[in-house]
């Protein structure tokens, strides 16, 4: 006997090398996202009556240096999207920051401690972050303690102190007194002058002990977040440095300095944050109960292996990192290997018996 139940997959797709390659959108990328984005009534009224919600679906990626509206308005435009009916909406849009608000959440009370190029303090203000310091606001605070002082930098200015001590609640003896308390670190982007983060990070993260003139740390005290682990992204120039290197010349540097391994998370992908919010999120954008996860990629290292470890199908595109002869990644091997994003969502509603008019 035939169930009468309607499902519906759960679909998650990256962007650069997917969607889009450098803004631009890839040949039939548009397609596929009018199609995500129709109403189900109208893709098939057979199956769906007049239902007027979509097929659940989010972008997410491993970016984090803009605001999730920002992003959405940016890749809409790059797909020529301007009927708003077909367009992505920001929160459809989830970046390497996004899974992070129950986490800003429980820390509204503290001062964290932020890095990245870009607008990551904007991004990360979006989501719910309140009481934060930036690597530049920090070392401006406290010149002394960069190794490059006093050659490059640059004291703060009395605007920056007010803008600083408003955002805090303190005044601003509390605040120049000695360096301020930090209680997490999130490094979302790479960051400028890595010397100058490497050394900050190790005297907080370590709570290297000044005064004794000691080179081991205590017990690490904060926790510590990366955005991604990524080493490389590709551009007409070939791959250029990412930063997970940034992360590895941390470690390195936290293993040389204090003898012992550098505890941290990833938010970005290979990691299950993203997929578990975005996986929450979906459920969320229908009253259907959802069939399957899918996960649309071009990195294996990335895309495919993080969602294969939660049991998410896989359907890996050759129009971005993955783009050779091969039949499909020897390490991180998906469950289909298409084409393009068009291919890969016209799979998904094969697989799914959705027939669209």
């Amino acid at each position: 006997m035939e169930s009468n139940i309607i499902t519906v997959p759960g679909i998650i797709s990256d962007i650069d090398g997917v969607i889009v390659k450098a803004s631009r959108a890839l040949p039939g990328s548009t397609e596929a996202v009018k199609i995500l984005k129709t109403a189900l009534g109208d893709l098939n009224p057979e199956q769906f009556g007049a239902e007027k919600t979509t097929l659940p679906f989010v972008c997410l990626t491993n970016i984090g240096d803009a605001t999730e509206e920002e992003r959405a308005e940016a890749l809409n435009i790059s797909l020529g999207l301007k009927d708003t009916s077909f367009q992505i909406l920001p929160s459809q849009m989830l970046l390497n920051y996004s899974c992070l608000r129950p986490v800003f959440e429980s820390l509204k009370d503290k001062t964290v401690l932020i890095s990245g190029l870009g607008e990551v303090a904007k991004a990360l203000e979006s989501a719910g972050l309140q009481n934060y310091l930036t690597i530049d606001e920090y070392i401006s605070l406290y010149p002394y303690i960069s190794p490059s002082h006093p050659f490059t930098t640059k004291p703060a200015t009395s605007e920056m102190i007010e803008s600083i001590r408003k955002r805090l609640g303190v005044t601003e003896e509390q605040l120049l007194k000695e360096p301020w308390e930090i209680h997490a670190f999130f490094s979302m982007m790479s960051p400028d002058k890595w010397e100058d983060n490497i050394q900050v990070l190790c005297d907080i993260i370590g709570k290297r002990q000044r005064q004794s003139g000691s080179d081991t740390g205590d017990q690490q005290q904060i926790p510590v977040y990366f955005g991604t682990a990524d080493l490389t992204f590709f551009t007409k120039y070939g791959p250029r440095i990412a930063s997970g290197f940034f992360k590895e010349c941390l470690e390195l540097c936290y293993r040389k300095v204090f003898n012992k391994e550098l505890v941290s998370e990833i938010t970005g992908k290979p990691s299950r944050h993203g997929y578990e919010y975005s996986m929450k999120l979906l459920q969320k954008q229908t009253k259907y109960p959802i069939s399957n996860y899918y996960m649309i990629g071009d990195n294996p290292q990335t895309d495919i292996r993080g969602a294969s470890k939660l049991g998410i199908k896989t359907i890996l595109v050759k129009s971005g990192v993955f783009g050779g002869k091969l039949e499909n990644d020897p390490e991180d091997p998906a469950d289909y290997v298409v084409e393009s994003m068009y291919e890969a969502v016209k799979l998904i509603l094969k697989i799914e018996n959705i027939k669209t008019l």
